[in-house]
């Protein structure tokens, strides 16, 4: 699989490459926006590690271009920046997933496993409940007459919903749906079930204080 590292760090870099490379993957390592956009342009990749401070501008809107023009490639973001409003900008500008610097390679190629699975196995599936329907391969919720673009993580939180109408979906559901195995921050499911609810009409999901969340039946 060929991988987009873009990263101005260059021992980081290195680093990653090398263990990227060790575990099966073609890598590509650019260090400003305008290389990435231009490899992108030429090249066709299953995933980029996007980190966010970069020299000739941020990589969060490096990913709101990508997303603006409904580019799927999943994108796992990387940066030192661990604040909690820092995560939710961008999940929400449509990362697939954050990971925290520093990290270890090991927990890097967990996290990239993760996103690729998820991304095929969202390829062309659609869900309906009600007056909902959700593109989950593109993040588009149909609702009420409105078209909303969902983040990856968001989407998939809510297609585990919708496979479960009137069902309480658990905290350790989402985690174990979005993560696998992969050990997160404790918070990480509150910030993206926040982010979820502000974009959905009110009333559209009821949470269980607690225990968890449902879609309520139509």
């Amino acid at each position: 699989m060929a991988i987009l590292l873009v990263e101005d760090d260059v021992m980081l870099a290195r680093a990653l490459s090398e263990s990227l490379t060790d575990a099966g993957y073609v890598v590509d390592q650019v260090s400003h926006c305008r290389a990435a956009l231009q490899h992108l342009q030429a090249q066709v990749y299953e995933a980029m590690l996007l980190d966010l401070g970069l020299p000739d501008g941020d990589g969060c809107h490096l990913l709101q271009q990508l997303r603006e023009r409904g580019q799927p490639l999943p994108v796992l973001a990387i940066s030192a920046r661990g604040a909690i409003d820092t995560r939710v900008a961008v999940l929400d500008s449509g990362a697939d997933d954050y990971l925290a610097k520093p990290f270890s390679a090991q927990e890097l190629i967990l996290r990239l496993q993760s996103v690729l699975r998820r991304s095929q196995s969202a390829s062309e599936r659609s869900l309906v409940v009600g007056k909902m329907r959700l593109h989950l391969q593109h993040g588009l919720l149909e609702q009420e007459g409105q078209r909303l673009r969902l983040t990856p993580r968001e989407a998939e939180i809510l297609a585990l919903l919708m496979e479960k109408p009137g069902q309480i979906i658990t905290r350790q559901e989402i985690r174990q749906r979005l993560y696998g195995e992969t050990t997160v921050d404790s918070n990480v499911i509150d910030v993206l079930m926040h982010g979820l609810r502000r974009k959905l009409s009110n009333g559209t999901l009821t949470t269980v204080r607690g225990v968890g969340w449902s879609l309520p039946c139509p």
